[in-house]
């Protein structure tokens, strides 16, 4: 598996489980498969909270993207990594959590190359103001 390096750009608190992806956040740097998780916390319900994410391919040999695709009813994503990752080349994606009920909420976040992925597990508990 090729490198990727995952790079936090708006929120800090991204946990990490394992070893072959570098994540950095503005509070850390750590090495970590490609499984990741971020808890988007106490939001209001109807409120929106969005988190954006970089991706840089630090290996030496193409990215080729395959797919995408989120779970979890409160959460959406959009990228900009649909032409592949070049060596050296970063892409983005964003993960908003929008909850229209008050209670906690899971989901997850895929990232599919043909080489590689990046996993993202989701939490968020909505509160009603």
């Amino acid at each position: 598996m090729k490198l990727i390096a995952l790079v936090m750009a708006t929120f800090i608190g991204l946990s990490v489980q394992a070893a072959q992806v570098e994540i950095t956040s503005n509070a850390d740097s750590v090495k970590a498969q490609g499984f990741h998780s971020y808890n988007f916390g106490t939001v209001w319900t109807n409120t929106r909270s969005e988190v954006r994410f970089t991706l840089r391919n630090t290996g030496t040999t193409p990215l080729t993207y395959k797919e995408a695709y989120i779970y979890g009813a409160d959460f959406s994503a959009r990228h900009s990594c649909v032409n592949g990752l070049q060596p050296n080349e970063t892409c983005t994606f964003s993960i908003a959590y929008w909850p229209m009920f008050e209670g906690m909420a899971s989901g997850r976040f895929v990232l599919n190359f043909q080489e590689d992925q990046v996993v993202v597990d989701l939490w968020g508990q909505a509160r009603r103001m």
